[in-house]
């Protein structure tokens, strides 16, 4: 079970915030800075696309777009929303979101910037969760 505790203020990120309460779950891994990402760099995509379990994709980062989203030719599929994006150090870079319908493009899935989670002012919250926020790992 898991709770929504905040909402970006910036409409265009697709995310929300959750608390899910269950023992045993660690992090995959380290939230890296944005500028730390590089395009051409390899990456992985982690999800359930299309219901099936913990898939793994892999692809380059292509681009940086508008300061806030990572353009990756991982293949991004329904259910791999949310997911992590992984760079070769094992940090994450960003959190899954959307592709390009592929009669429009082939290879074109974006991921939002996974530091946004650690920045307080982006978030509308429903409580304070500065104390589990500040428990993720970075860089």
């Amino acid at each position: 079970p898991a709770r929504v505790v905040g909402f970006p203020k910036d409409e265009e990120v697709d995310l929300a915030l959750l608390v899910v309460r269950v023992r045993g779950l660690e992090p995959v891994g380290p939230i890296a800075d944005f500028q730390d990402a590089k395009v051409g760099e390899p990456v992985v995509a982690i999800g359930h696309p299309l219901g099936l379990d913990y898939t793994v994709t892999s692809g380059i980062v292509s681009a940086k777009r508008d300061g806030k989203e990572l353009q990756t030719s991982a293949a991004i599929n329904p259910g791999n929303s949310g997911g992590p994006l992984i760079n070769r150090n094992g940090r994450v870079i960003g959190v899954n979101t959307r592709t390009i319908d592929p009669t429009e493009g082939q290879a074109l899935s974006f991921a939002i910037r996974a530091d946004v989670v650690l920045n307080a002012a982006a978030w509308d919250l429903e409580e304070d969760v500065g104390r589990l926020v500040s428990r993720i790992e970075r860089r």
